[in-house]
């Protein structure tokens, strides 16, 4: 059972610590159990390309083809899509350049200064989550599972473990949101594989309790579809562990 301290670590404090962020592809070289996210097909992260400026990232569209996602990479911004530098449903070089420089605009009106962009091939659609590990100086690595997005915010749905998390643990999180409907078919729509999910939350919990360094993990949107998830966006921060107190 989870006392008063350890239920007031929830998903907001994720975003609340700005510091040294790593991208997901080198947080798992780094941090091996490195195969942790790919032993299984039904885990995949999208493909994207970074490139420096709008013409390019218009280039990099045309090499992924189809519709694409496209962010504005800030130093320090966390939250893109409130700051309005996310994209989604770009088709082609042409609406890919355009809307790199309207960022580029937009931003630049705000004091900030994008210093790159990446081109993200659009997941398949699914419902979209959360999940997110910070390290307590009491338990150690917290585990959060909620809805992606404003619902997190809104709606305060959130489930909290402590490691080690096991399959049953993971299950429990997943079937006691409020918003599990979502995955399980609601009004008719096709169930999501929730399978995928219960897998990405035992895996990151595991790769949390493995390495100490980890300070906060934050995958956001995890979109879980009908044949497994996708990790659309990751960030880890990492720092020189602390004595935990006990």
């Amino acid at each position: 059972r989870l006392d008063d301290h350890t239920a007031r670590v929830d998903l907001a404090h994720i975003h609340q610590r700005p510091h040294r962020h790593i991208t997901l592809i080198q947080a798992i070289d780094d941090c091996s159990p490195g195969s942790l996210f790919h032993q299984r097909n039904h885990h995949r992260r999208t493909k994207n390309l970074h490139t420096a400026s709008p013409h390019d990232a218009g280039e990099a569209a045309r090499k992924l083809g189809g519709k694409v996602a496209l962010k504005g990479m800030v130093a320090g911004l966390v939250r893109k899509s409130d700051a309005g530098a996310v994209r989604l449903d770009l088709d082609g070089p042409h609406d890919v350049e355009t809307a790199a420089k309207d960022i580029t605009q937009k931003l630049g009106a705000l004091g900030q200064k994008v210093q790159a962009f990446m081109v993200q091939r659009m997941s398949p659609p699914g419902v979209e989550m959360l999940v997110g590990v910070v390290q307590d100086r009491y338990f150690g690595p917290v585990v959060a599972l909620g809805a992606a997005g404003r619902a997190v915010e809104l709606m305060k749905d959130a489930q909290v473990r402590l490691t080690p998390l096991g399959r049953t643990d993971a299950a429990s999180m997943v079937r006691s949101l409020a918003t599990y409907p979502l995955l399980d078919g609601y009004r008719g729509a096709t169930p999501v594989d929730v399978g995928a999910l219960e897998d990405v939350l035992v895996r990151v919990a595991a790769m949390a309790d493995a390495h100490s360094e980890i300070a906060d993990v934050d995958f956001n949107p995890v979109v879980v579809h009908p044949t497994g998830t996708v990790i659309v966006d990751a960030r880890i921060r990492v720092e020189a562990p602390a004595q935990r107190d006990v």
